[in-house]
C-alpha cells in the first residue's frame, strides 16, 4: 500500500536484536519455520556475540568457523541471503553448505 514492490523485500532474521543468545541460537537451529513464501530470507552472524557464545572466541574477527558453521546450518534450513564480513574465508563454507543443500533427500 506503500508503493513498496513485494520483489524488493527481504526478510531478516533480526540475530543479535533484542533477544537472548538463547533466542538467536534457536533462531538459526529452526530456519526453516521462519521461511515465508515469496519472500528471501537474510540471516547476518557474522561476527556476532551468539557465535562467541556457540564457541567461545572472544575476538570477533576469529569467529570465521563458527560463523561458516551457522550459515550452513541456515542455508541447508532455507537461508537465501548470508551478510557476512570475510568474503573470501567464507564462500568455501558457503559454497558446500549449497552443494550439501542439493543433496538432501
Amino acid at each position: 500500500s506503500l508503493g513498496v514492490n513485494k520483489n524488493q523485500l527481504c526478510l531478516d532474521m533480526g540475530i543479535g536484536f533484542g533477544k537472548t543468545r538463547q533466542q538467536d541460537m534457536s533462531l538459526i537451529s529452526n530456519v526453516s519455520k521462519y521461511k515465508l513464501n515469496g519472500f528471501p530470507l537474510l540471516l547476518g552472524t557474522s561476527r556476532k556475540r551468539v557465535i562467541k557464545e556457540g564457541t567461545g572466541q572472544e575476538n570477533p574477527k576469529m569467529r570465521i568457523y563458527g560463523n561458516i558453521a551457522a550459515d550452513t546450518a541456515a542455508i541447508i534450513g532455507g537461508v537465501d541471503i548470508i551478510r557476512l564480513h570475510d568474503v573470501e574465508n567464507e564462500k568455501q563454507g558457503i559454497y558446500m553448505a549449497e552443494a550439501l543443500k542439493k543433496n538432501l533427500k
